[in-house]
């Protein structure tokens, strides 16, 4: 047996425990019987409450279990010598409970969150019943059930916010960032809570795993654990570094016009991103970078309208790649129209780039 043979022999009995909640226990919304009095509604909410917090009590040990697990596993990998690590790495992957404790993490707190819902509502209906009673009211049969139904189920009801979910990749930050702020943060009709619920439903993978083990779903934790998702993933420098690295490390594009269309579009989104973030983008680091990435051909022509201005920019070269790749759109199209063509472009049509045969 391998040295992690007794911690992954410990994590087996826990995801069973797991998994057999996921089938069986089922958070549903069943109601009173339809001539039902109001004592009689009273003691249906009371009892199906309590049966559901025994449930959702004990999905949240294992939730809390299957944590530790998750951490001690990875702890113990950290610990690992190199050549260590990467054995008992390859075995973890193999035995993939490290992807099957992910997924069921998630689905518990999806299973969990939905309890919480459902306690919640029968609180509030056990709470609306009582009152009822102790201000004199006489049980009444089906009727009141069927109004109170009505008039509650509303209330209870979370709004309808859709988030766009967010893995941990920091291309998709800045838009998750944004939605986040406009639809959750600045909503004043949203308790905290219900912030913090919508905000850990929206994370998955990696950016999920750095909130879930530290925070429980309350309004009280919103404030920190969307600060530790902005340091780990909205870390201005950060990105402003992976942008140059993108550049730097860009694969040269095959020869067919396909692929120089695509390359240059690939670096025209980045200037964008790079101009989103407020860097300037007409710095000799960004123009030489550039300049670096790009296949020979290209080069050539970029380097033959560099000599034409005496100061050479950022800008001035976009608008050449943006004349080459205007050109190599339109011997794309002439080619699908005829393999055997031969270019006749318009006389309007006076690109600062010579003419080719796509291959």
């Amino acid at each position: 047996m391998t040295i992690s043979g007794v911690l992954r022999q410990s994590i087996c009995p826990t995801l069973k425990r797991a998994r057999q909640h996921l089938e069986t226990t089922r958070f549903e919304n069943p109601q009173p019987k339809p001539n039902a009095t109001e004592e009689e509604q009273l003691q249906f909410f009371r009892s199906s409450t309590v049966t559901y917090e025994a449930d959702h009590a004990s999905i949240e040990r294992c939730l809390t279990n299957l944590r530790n697990k998750q951490n001690e596993w990875h702890n113990f990998l950290m610990q690992l010598e190199q050549d260590e690590k990467k054995t008992e790495s390859e075995i973890l992957q193999k035995f993939e409970e490290d992807k099957h404790l992910s997924e069921t993490i998630e689905e518990l707190e999806d299973l969990s969150l939905k309890g919480k819902k459902c306690i919640s509502l029968w609180q509030a209906a056990t709470q609306r019943l009582e009152e009822k009673l102790n201000h004199g009211r006489q049980p009444t049969t089906n009727s009141t059930a069927t109004d109170y139904s009505n008039d509650t189920k509303p209330e209870f009801h979370m709004p309808r916010i859709h988030l766009p979910k967010f893995r941990g990749s920091t291309d998709d930050w800045k838009y998750f960032e944004d939605m986040v702020k406009e639809f959750l943060l600045e909503n004043t009709s949203l308790s905290d809570t219900v912030k913090m619920q919508y905000l850990t439903n929206s994370l998955q993978g990696e950016a999920r795993r750095l909130i879930i083990p530290r925070f429980s779903c309350t309004g009280t934790n919103l404030k920190n654990a969307w600060k530790l998702l902005k340091q780990k993933y909205g870390n201005e420098y950060t990105q402003k570094q992976r942008l140059v690295d993108k550049i730097i490390t860009m694969r040269k594009p095959d020869s067919n016009s396909s692929s120089i269309i695509r390359f240059i579009t690939d670096i025209e989104s980045i200037l964008m991103q790079m101009e989103t973030l407020g860097m300037d983008t007409n710095t000799i680091e960004i123009i030489t970078a550039i300049e670096k990435a790009l296949p020979d051909r290209i080069r050539r022509q970029v380097a033959k309208e560099k000599l034409k201005s005496n100061e050479w920019s950022t800008s001035q070269m976009r608008q050449v790649l943006q004349e080459i790749q205007s050109l190599e759109q339109e011997l794309m199209i002439a080619f699908r129209r005829s393999p055997n063509w031969k270019v006749q472009l318009s006389p309007s049509s006076k690109p600062s780039v010579p003419l080719r045969s796509p291959t």
